[in-house]
């Protein structure tokens, strides 16, 4: 992804055109990160829109002052991708596997009690925003541990992919994802008061 600042203030200011050009740039990239999160072409192209929806309802948001354009975008991006999948695994998990599409359809239409509600969707957000802290705080000693843990858990790869990339064995991703979920569950119990 390029440097677009140029083109988000001119977003800012209103230029549909500019809004335009940076949906050609960014949309194959957006796209594939929501593909390998979400793992479902259907799901991945409606994510996709809606990102560029909330990009542009929250650009105004974006303060250069306080960080790139593509670093804003790439965690909007990501925050709005996981809140998609916890989302469609909340209503997976109430509706189970359905065998019958008529019968599927006829659920999609009804009440969703156990749909994720408002505080539910603001209790995610913190709880991804505090382990993204939690990630950054880590000493440089733990970095094979949080880049096994990000690439599968925020990127949306298998341990054998995130293997690849990492030039490792598989077995060492999943030890390291092991750690550094254990330093997550741990830091989280602390600043919830658990501990």
């Amino acid at each position: 992804m390029r440097d677009n600042t140029e083109l988000a203030h001119r977003i800012q200011s209103g230029d549909s055109q500019a809004f335009e050009i940076f949906f050609a740039e960014n949309r194959n990239w957006v796209f594939r990160k929501a593909l390998r999160i979400l793992k479902n072409y259907e799901d991945a192209e409606e994510a996709t829109n809606d990102v560029f929806l909330h990009f542009l309802k929250n650009i105004d948001k974006w303060d250069p002052c306080q960080g790139k354009i593509t670093t804003w975008f790439t965690v909007l991006c990501t925050r709005h991708i996981l809140s998609v999948r916890v989302r469609l695994n909340n209503h997976k998990n109430y509706h189970g596997d359905l065998e019958n599409d008529e019968e599927r359809a006829t659920l999609d239409y009804a009440p969703d009690t156990r749909a994720a509600q408002p505080l539910d969707i603001l209790i995610t957000e913190e709880r991804i925003r505090a382990i993204e802290r939690i990630l950054c705080e880590m000493p440089s000693r733990s970095r094979m541990y949080r880049m096994s843990w990000i690439l599968v858990n925020f990127e949306g790869y298998t341990q054998k992919e995130a293997a690849r990339i990492l030039k490792t064995q598989r077995a060492i991703v999943g030890i390291n994802m092991r750690r550094c979920q254990k330093i997550i569950v741990s830091k989280l119990k602390q600043l919830e008061g658990g501990e």
